[in-house]
């Protein structure tokens, strides 16, 4: 996992007997305001530094899920 990723970033969870990344509920949580408020509202450049940070860890695991489910099909013969 990239460096600027916390391990409170993010949580894993096993959907269909493949263990996948999530983003953690605080940081949906805190997604979801930041969302919010720049529908309705300008952001200050922090607040959009920080947006464009959740926007590199979903990318990043979205990267790594894709790895994970990928060698789970391979190991499975699938690929």
């Amino acid at each position: 996992m990239s460096s600027f990723i916390s391990s409170t970033d993010y949580v894993m969870e096993l959907e269909q007997g493949v263990l996948i990344y999530r983003v953690s509920p605080s940081v949906q949580q805190r997604l979801a305001i930041l969302l919010e408020k720049q529908r309705s509202e300008s952001l200050i450049q922090a607040e959009k530094d920080e947006l464009d940070r959740y926007e590199e860890i979903d990318y990043e695991l979205s990267y790594q899920n894709r790895l994970l489910r990928n060698e789970e099909l391979s190991a499975a013969g699938k690929l």
